[in-house]
């Protein structure tokens, strides 16, 4: 269990004071340079940008360092696309050494490649952020100059499991007292999609549910794998399949659409969760296409990030471990979220 837990505290990491809301950019953001502004170069390399959730996190990300500026202060902030490729980002890494960064801010593609990044990045004596993918606790211990800003995933597989744990009919749909489920995966790279897995099942089980696995495929948070993938388990296993379980929710969206053609109804006669509570994820619960998500708040995590990173440039240190809070989504809460 990871020990250093904390959040940023609210003078250094302003957020919004309700849910997750847009936190507007006050003065700050449009003061004219100084004479004297002191210039800091952050380097951002994100596992992909096409993905949606990464795409909302990079908006905010920019938006809250422009925030944080001042008449004494500016940050140059590069952001590069990995393209899920781990050679590429390490290109990118050693771009940003040779150009000699102040801090790096890193969304791992694949997580057990944290080492290699900090072994170049301490070799030059730049701080790293990791950021929503996990590094290992003890890839964490390697140097004091880098820290994780991101998600209990373990958290948000609970949620997961204690939204089907408390429909009427606790994930049962068929009545035989067996939830029966189908999970559709992400990347076995990245430990973040294994907890969600594991931990939305233990959930159940720890609730004194019987479960049954029926189907576990990887659809890498693609779409059309999701779609796919679900259309596959429903081809195979027709009304047993009680709970479709989604590691995020572009597969679960894809997901939807495979149990409309097979000519089932979310919330009758089958189950639907996700992860990330993406717009058009929260615009699907209302609708009756998904059971429910869980909000892992791009806002908030950007914040985080960019508090964090600004530590680092001043010559700071951070926690280890700077945590932001999931919250369950479902029907009941889902328009409190979707602007």
């Amino acid at each position: 269990m990871k020990k250093a837990i904390a959040l940023l505290l609210a003078a250094v990491l302003p957020l919004a004071a309700v849910g997750c809301g847009i936190f507007a950019p006050g003065d700050a953001s449009r003061k004219k340079p100084g004479p004297d502004k002191r210039t800091f170069n952050v380097g951002v390399s994100i596992y992909k940008l096409d993905d949606s959730f990464m795409a909302l996190y990079r908006r905010e990300l920019e938006k809250h360092f422009m925030l944080m500026e001042s008449d004494a202060v500016k940050y140059n902030v590069t952001i590069m696309d990995a393209t899920g490729d781990q050679i590429v980002q390490f290109g990118q890494v050693d771009a940003f050494v040779a150009q000699g960064v102040d801090v790096m801010i890193i969304n791992l593609v694949q997580s057990s490649s944290a080492n290699d990044v900090t072994e170049k990045a301490r070799a030059a004596g730049i701080p790293v952020v990791y950021v929503s993918r996990e590094p290992g606790e003890e890839d964490m211990g390697a140097w004091d100059k880098i820290c994780y800003v991101g998600v209990n995933l373990r958290q948000s597989g609970t949620y997961q499991g204690e939204i089907v744990r408390d429909l009427p009919d606790s994930g049962d749909a068929d009545g035989d007292g067996v939830v029966r489920y189908a999970m559709i995966a992400g990347d076995p790279e990245c430990s973040d999609f294994s907890y969600r897995s594991d931990f939305s099942i233990k959930a159940l089980r720890d609730a004194g549910i019987v479960v049954e696995e029926l189907f576990h495929q990887r659809g890498d948070g693609d779409r059309s794998k999701g779609r796919e993938l679900a259309a596959d388990a429903l081809a195979r296993f027709g009304a047993a399949v009680d709970v479709i379980f989604c590691n995020d929710d572009a597969m679960a969206l894809g997901a939807a659409q495979a149990i409309k053609d097979a000519g089932r109804s979310v919330g009758g006669d089958i189950y639907l969760v996700g992860a990330d509570a993406a717009p058009e994820a929260l615009s699907a619960i209302i609708a009756g296409d998904m059971t429910g998500t869980v909000r892992n708040c791009p806002i908030h995590l950007s914040h985080a990030t960019v508090g964090a990173a600004i530590k680092y440039a001043y010559g700071e240190q951070n926690n280890t471990y700077i945590m932001v809070d999931h919250v369950k989504v479902t029907a009941g809460n889902a328009s409190l979220y979707i602007q």
